[in-house]
């Protein structure tokens, strides 16, 4: 066997990747460029602006990894159902799914409408940040409804091999938001300028709009999801415990993970207005570089939930081994593009020189991060979820960030008082010792599990 079909599959699994990986990438593309002009646009108005508007972002980041999360543990389910083509599983797995993200969306739209000045506060001391933060989450807050159920909507049909479906709907959305942006925080064509306020507006519009085209797809043009409405809340005690106990790991994972991130967040503006605008800069760029896993970690769940649902579990176990080393490889050479681009990307932004050097140095510290961030996202994502082992992963996700991380960020912060690219590579020893703990999990092979055996579907 040629060496690179031993390391990345054969013709057919590389054809099976793209069909699913591409256009999730597409979609991430979409959405992180989006990103970038948010961050472009906003900056246009000021350091403060920028800093605000990521902090404020901090909420919406919490809500939208719960609903990953939530969505994450219904895909386990849809993906292996989806291997035994049991289609009314995969509607109640998808319907109380639905209840629990929405019941959580009322809650995130309800804090950032009526209590934003105290959210902000968790991070910042400085009160021009503040105000302009609170602008900000209450126009967005409402839009976090929108998001719940595009999220749950985009993740099932993606657990059924139908990529693309998502992708123009995003595509459309993302076009919209631009648009508006553009209108809305500048003031053109006659519309108001509303600075900071536009943007969570033109935001919120431009969810509504994603969520209608995904409920088109699926509904009126009788998608396999469609089903009538009874269908998705035909679900006993027994399939509840089950999800629950599949599913509750991957949302305490994912809201683990989440808080860690803001808690970094939180020690980063401590350094200064200039250190999180600088650090706001580099996870803009990140999420930009970092598309093309999410494309290959989303078809690493989608391949292996498939394989463990039909019993192949051999076949899942070779497949897992490709991702690691698609994801190795591939994080490794996205690592030295970012170098190459650490002197170009700062410039685009209407921040100070200062704001400019820090952001580069840590952006050349990519190389060294990327390739085992790459390998941990479809370890810990891809094969260990989609295996039905999603405990550990909420184990080794838990240990990374609150054992190994938050306490390097406060120590390297304020006991050592590192510069900030020295402790962003200081916070990469989370990597290194989630990359251990999954090499050794994935060679025992316990995480292949069929968690939808014995479900009956009537």
């Amino acid at each position: 066997m040629h060496v690179t079909d031993q390391l990345f599959g054969d013709r057919s699994f590389r054809k099976e990747l793209l069909r699913i990986a591409v256009p999730v990438a597409l979609q991430n593309l979409l959405i992180s460029s989006l990103s970038v002009v948010d961050t472009l646009m906003i900056g246009q108005l000021g350091e403060v602006e920028i800093a605000a508007v990521g902090l404020a972002n901090q909420l919406f980041f919490l809500s939208l990894l719960f609903f990953f999360g939530v969505s994450s543990g219904a895909s386990v389910f849809i993906a292996q159902f989806w291997g035994k083509k049991d289609i009314p599983s995969i509607h109640r797995t998808v319907g109380f799914a639905f209840s629990f993200a929405g019941s959580a969306a009322i809650l995130f739209s309800l804090l950032s409408l009526t209590i934003p000045d105290q959210i902000l506060r968790i991070f910042t001391t400085d009160e021009a940040v503040v105000t302009v933060g609170v602008e900000y989450l209450r126009v967005v807050g409402i839009s976090y409804l929108f998001v719940a159920a595009s999220v749950l909507s985009s993740v099932s049909l993606r657990s059924i091999e139908e990529a693309a479906t998502p992708l123009r709907a995003t595509t459309a959305s993302i076009i919209a938001n631009i648009i508006l942006n553009y209108l809305l925080i500048f003031g053109k064509f006659g519309f108001p300028q509303m600075g900071v306020a536009g943007a969570a507006l033109a935001t919120t519009i431009s969810r509504c709009l994603e969520l209608i085209i995904l409920y088109h797809a699926i509904f009126v043009k009788k998608n396999i999801l469609a089903a009538p409405v009874r269908t998705f809340f035909d679900f006993n005690s027994s399939f509840v415990r089950r999800f629950l106990k599949t599913a509750t790991p991957v949302i305490l994972n994912e809201m683990a993970w989440a808080t860690g991130m803001v808690v970094y967040k939180i020690v980063f503006a401590r350094m200064g207005t200039g250190v999180i605008a600088a650090m706001n800069i580099v996870d803009t760029a990140s999420n930009l570089l970092f598309i093309i896993f999410m494309g290959t970690s989303n078809a690493c769940a989608v391949m292996i939930g498939k394989r463990v649902g039909m019993g192949k579990k051999e076949e899942a176990f070779t497949a897992g081994r490709h991702f690691i080393a698609i994801g190795f490889f591939f994080g490794a050479v996205v690592g030295l593009g970012a170098l190459l681009l650490a002197r170009f990307i700062p410039g685009l932004f209407n921040v100070s020189d200062q704001v400019k050097l820090m952001t580069a140095r840590v952006l050349r510290l990519f190389p060294i991060i990327f390739p085992l961030k790459a390998l941990n996202i479809h370890t810990v994502i891809g094969i260990f979820r989609a295996g039905g082992d999603t405990a550990f992963s909420f184990f080794v996700d838990l240990s990374g960030v609150w054992l190994v991380g938050v306490p390097l960020a406060f120590l390297g912060a304020f006991v050592w008082e590192l510069p900030i690219h020295l402790l962003f590579l200081l916070l990469g020893m989370e990597e290194v010792c989630k990359t251990i703990m999954g090499l050794l999990r994935f060679r025992s092979r316990l995480w292949v599990r069929d968690i939808t055996e014995g479900e009956v579907s009537t």
